[in-house]
């Protein structure tokens, strides 16, 4: 075979997708968590910022400084985490196995490592610096 042509996979063959399998479901299930993580943060911080309105105005509150603001707000943020997603991917595949989403001989361990891809260079470190 040569670089850049397409490979030609039959059905039924090993490697072939004939039905969704388990590893696609993971997938998909650890990208809807993922979805849900963000709408809960996003939600959160809507909150934390109306309440925090609603404090000012009910006490006359004013803040010190944004600094302080900014530090209490920091505690509640969301922090990604490459040892965080990997976590979520292991809970979530246990998590499908105590819902029957899985077949009774599924391995949520091992279906969590095929479906995790560790990347050369993105660590937890990695990500924090991007921030």
């Amino acid at each position: 075979m040569q670089v850049g042509q397409p490979t030609q996979i039959e059905p039924g063959s090993p490697g072939a997708l004939d039905e969704p399998d388990e590893y696609a479901v993971a997938v998909g299930a650890a990208h809807d968590q993922a979805g849900r993580l963000r709408r809960a943060h996003d939600e959160l911080e809507m909150r934390v910022k109306a309440r925090t309105a609603e404090l000012g105005v009910a006490k006359k509150y004013v803040a010190a400084s944004v600094e302080i603001n900014t530090q209490a707000l920091a505690m509640l943020s969301y922090r990604p985490g490459v040892s965080k997603g990997k976590r979520s991917i292991e809970q979530a595949a246990a998590d499908m196995k105590n819902a029957k989403l899985l077949n009774a001989s599924t391995d949520p361990a091992a279906l969590a490592k095929r479906a995790w891809l560790d990347l050369d260079g993105v660590t937890d470190e990695w990500v924090v610096a991007q921030a």
